[in-house]
């Protein structure tokens, strides 16, 4: 990934941490499947499996563990410098969901989707 100092101050980057992630559509595959899943309007059976739903979700969701493999780097206002990462994915991931989030580097915000391929770790 490629990071530009647009600003007048010098920036340190060494870390990034983790990044939170969350399923695609959760909320509506969650309000779908408890409204299929309860034929009365008992409203609060309804809500108790949404809830149940999203718990569930997020327990598969995880973080992405992100590092930065260069050596920490001063970037200088106008300087532009390449960032080597790597990303270790959650293992509780469904290879049938999409999942986004976040990676914030100072005030910069970068989107980020993963989608699944298998739940079997890949060797080499």
């Amino acid at each position: 990934m490629f990071v530009s100092n647009r600003g007048n101050v010098a920036v340190h980057i060494d870390t990034i941490g983790a990044v939170g992630l969350q399923e695609a559509n959760l909320v509506c595959r969650a309000l779908r499947a408890a409204l299929q899943n309860t034929q009365e309007d008992d409203f609060d059976r309804v809500l108790d499996e949404v809830v149940g739903k999203l718990r569930d979700a997020y327990g598969d969701s995880g973080a992405v563990a992100l590092r930065v493999r260069n050596d920490p780097l001063d970037l200088a206002p106008g300087q532009t410098a390449a960032l080597n990462l790597s990303m270790t994915m959650p293992t509780a991931m469904r290879p049938t969901r999409r999942y986004t989030g976040a990676i914030s580097l100072f005030n910069a915000s970068i989107n980020i989707l993963v989608q699944p391929l298998t739940t079997e770790t890949q060797g080499g």
